[in-house]
């Protein structure tokens, strides 16, 4: 899982339209397993990481 890179967009990361589904994405940003590493501003990507090697390697 090195240099594992996740890329999501604003409304993939806040997707809030139902409260009955989430995308995995979304909820391991929102429940914090994944972090914001790096903002793309001319594409509007963030791209994501785990905030520490205890939660990487428990995946």
């Amino acid at each position: 899982m090195a240099n594992l890179q996740i890329e999501a967009t604003r409304d993939d990361l806040m997707y809030t339209e139902s409260s009955h589904e989430i995308s995995l994405k979304s909820l391991m940003f929102q429940t914090g397993y994944l972090t914001i590493d790096y903002y793309d501003e001319s594409t509007g990507l963030y791209t994501l990481k785990f905030p520490n090697k205890e939660i990487e390697a428990s995946f």
